[in-house]
C-alpha cells in the first residue's frame, strides 16, 4: 500500500496513494513516521502522509 509496484501508473497509482494517506490520518505514530522519513532521507513511499518521490 505504501510503496508502488513496478510500472504502476495513472489512476491505479493515484488511488493507492490516496488509500495509503487515508490510513495515515488515523495512525498514532504518524509524526514519528514522517520525522523518520525526513531524517533518513527516504526517497520513496508514503511516510506520515507525505508522498515521497517514486511512490
Amino acid at each position: 500500500m505504501f510503496f508502488h509496484p513496478d510500472n504502476e501508473r495513472g489512476e491505479p497509482r493515484a488511488s493507492r496513494v490516496r488509500a495509503a494517506k487515508r490510513i495515515c490520518l488515523r495512525c498514532p505514530v504518524r509524526a514519528r513516521c514522517l520525522n523518520y522519513a525526513l531524517e533518513a532521507y527516504e526517497r520513496h513511499g508514503i511516510w506520515g502522509r507525505l508522498h515521497r518521490g517514486g511512490a
